[in-house]
């Protein structure tokens, strides 16, 4: 497992790396955030839903026909005051951009009574952000310059007053990035310790006919970040709320609103502390994380008999880390020393993910932009699970959802047991502070390893992003690691005929596709490699778009003396593409519009699905509370078993808000 590398103001670059605590042993703040936000999705929808992947692979066997699309009456609505004042008074932290109370109502100490429009400090932010930048540049040349005057001055070939020239140049390039860096804290202190964002939205659809029942339906993100101590102390978190197909075809869920009843909701939460801080040159930095992820899903697998091997339910996922290092410069070369620890508890026949290691990386400079980095350690992961219930004729027996029950009476099976040394070796780029590149080789999991990261900032709106990964995951790991990765400044855009997340999350400063980890869900835990382009760009109060696409592998591990030996070692592959984007026509009125590919390969497991489609959304607002969408858009689903079944999608609705 390799080290991250996390960059400090005026710190330079510090590096980080990465039996079972129930629910009863957290009482810490993080798990407390996690529930809260939890209990909020239960009480809005109703529903809880988790996804992917704790125990075995095969297929979903999936109930597959045409259908017609249900006739669904969506309505939502607010109650509003007849008249209503606007208030504008600017300050530090910016205008008034919406009261959240009423005249004449009772409020609490503490509650809020108005959000802030940010858009003045925003650009301050991005101005002085820019202006650190250089400075450090500016700094780190100065100070070059003065090492290489250091070196020379003794043999005589510069004098002694241009060398305290150049030391007098470091010593106030060093002064001005302290400058700079006080400036911007300065200003995001007025933004508050508190950063959240909110995405959600909740629908009750009126069925219209027998085939179209009422239902419930929660959706989108909502992230967090509250500093305890700035700068040093932060407890993150975020939830998630969707939903996919789960009839065999969760690789088309582009094509909810053609799935009937065969669609699940999916839920997953986290939060946690972090912790960054500095003692004289040490970098000192920890984590921890504790999430859950929740398929909720009313359809019973088990069709002609045969059950659906591995079906996900819900899992707990815990994970810390914690490191000490140095970077260059008090020495040579800088050094990490790190240790983490991930759990990951599923309740499908009690599956038990475990991973523990230790190790010590370096970092030796060999030109200003380029390094050599690498790493040795020791890890132990494990993967065992109970075996399934069998009647008298050695069928599996399942629950009333088509869940497997475990076995009790027998030991627990082993599914994966891998420890030993663990070391990587490769290069780091970094030709500006916008630009970073970083790959490595090395051996894990009992055979070699290949991983690498490329970001580029061409902007100060825009964010480029490269991964090779490659790792041992699972459908509930594999989605918390997507939600972590979603930065509080997101930007989600959302189908506009199901209402749903269309895969991709961007942001300034991160963000993460939720395609491949959506498009197979099941129960097993398998060896997980891909590569996924990401570019997203804000330009500020008219555009934003992106753009993303990928390919992933996943090779199921699964118990050898089980009724799943025959899932183990078998894959399937995953490739999707996306381009997405909005425009901001007026104060009033917006564009929106999606293209989507998706293609899965199950291999001999599973069901072939290929799903693309693209639409268009006009936004249109009346007054504070009523506004107008007119959607347009074509979705097709192909797959070996039935004709391509091509919908051609229209829609024109008014939304009231209450």
């Amino acid at each position: 497992m390799s080290m991250s590398i996390d960059q400090q103001p005026g710190r330079g670059n510090a590096w980080v790396t990465p039996k079972n605590i129930r629910l009863t042993m957290i009482g810490i703040g993080a798990a407390l955030g996690l529930l809260i936000v939890w209990r909020l999705f239960v009480l809005l929808g109703g529903h809880a839903v988790a996804q992917e992947p704790p125990a075995i692979p095969l297929v979903s066997v999936a109930r597959v026909g045409i259908s017609a699309a249900p006739t669904i009456v969506a309505i939502t609505g607010t109650i509003s005051a007849r008249n209503d004042i606007p208030i504008g008074v600017e300050g530090d932290g910016g205008r008034v951009a919406k009261v959240l109370v009423e005249a004449g109502d009772k409020v609490k100490r503490g509650q809020v009574l108005a959000k802030l429009d940010t858009s003045v400090v925003g650009p301050q932010v991005a101005s002085l952000t820019a202006a650190l930048e250089q400075a450090r540049a500016e700094a780190d040349l100065a100070k070059a310059e003065y090492r290489r005057a250091e070196g020379v001055s003794a043999s005589g070939a510069l004098s002694a007053e241009e060398t305290q020239r150049r030391k007098s140049a470091a010593i106030t390039a060093e002064a001005k990035v302290r400058l700079a860096t006080a400036q911007l804290a300065e200003v995001r202190a007025r933004l508050g310790r508190t950063e959240v964002r909110a995405d959600a939205r909740y629908e009750h659809q009126f069925g219209w006919g027998k085939k179209a029942p009422d239902s419930d339906i929660l959706s989108g993100l909502v992230m967090g970040r509250y500093a305890v101590i700035p700068k040093k102390l932060s407890i993150e978190g975020g939830a998630l709320a969707t939903r996919v197909r789960t009839d065999g075809l969760s690789s088309a869920n582009g094509s909810l609103i053609s799935a009937g009843d065969s669609v699940s909701h999916v839920f997953s939460a986290y939060a946690g502390p972090t912790l960054t801080t500095h003692i004289d040159d040490l970098s000192v930095n920890a984590a921890y994380r504790i999430g859950y992820t929740k398929l909720e899903d009313d359809v019973n697998f088990n069709v002609g008999g045969v059950p659906a091997f591995g079906v996900f339910d819900e899992s707990v996922y815990q994970t810390a880390t914690a490191s000490v290092g140095m970077q260059p410069g008090p020495l040579p070369i800088g050094w990490a020393l790190g240790a983490g620890w991930e759990r990951e508890d599923a309740s499908e026949l009690d599956q038990r993910y475990e991973d523990k290691w230790v190790r010590a990386d370096i970092t030796v400079p060999v030109t200003y932009t380029l390094a050599l980095v690498g790493g040795v350690g020791y890890e132990d992961i494990k993967i065992d699970q109970r075996a399934a219930l069998l009647d008298t004729a050695g069928n599996p027996v399942l629950d009333r959802k088509g869940r497997l029950i475990s076995d009790t009476s027998v030991p627990r099976l082993v599914a994966y047991d891998v420890d030993g040394f663990i070391w990587d070796a490769g290069v780091l780029w970094r030709p500006s502070r916008r630009t970073s590149f970083e790959a490595r080789i090395g051996e894990r999991y009992d055979s070699m390893h290949y991983s690498a990261s490329f970001s580029w900032h061409a902007t100060p709106h825009s964010l480029f992003q490269l991964v090779y990964f490659d790792r041992i995951d699972s459908f509930g790991r594999a989605l918390h690691g997507n939600l972590i990765a979603i930065p509080t400044d997101f930007t989600a855009a959302r189908n506009p005929f199901s209402g749903d997340l269309t895969g991709c999350v961007n942001g300034q400063s991160g963000g993460t596709c939720l395609n491949d980890t959506l498009a197979a869900i099941n129960g097993s835990n398998f060896r997980h490699r891909g590569v996924i382009a990401q570019y997203g760009w804000n330009g500020g109060r008219r555009w934003n778009w992106g753009a993303a696409a990928g390919w992933s592998q996943r090779k199921f591990i699964a118990p050898r003396a089980s009724i799943f030996a025959a899932a183990d070692g078998t894959h399937n592959d995953y490739y999707f593409g996306q381009l997405f984007g909005g425009y901001k026509l007026d104060m009033q009125s917006s564009l929106g519009g999606a293209l989507y590919a998706n293609y899965l390969d199950a291999g001999g497991a599973g069901i072939d699905v290929t799903n693309y489609g693209a639409y268009a959304t006009y936004n249109r607002i009346f007054g504070r509370r009523l506004s107008a969408q007119a959607s347009l858009g074509l979705d097709a689903l192909d797959t070996e078993t039935i004709e391509t079944i091509v919908n051609l999608l229209g829609q024109v609705g008014v939304r009231y808000e209450f």
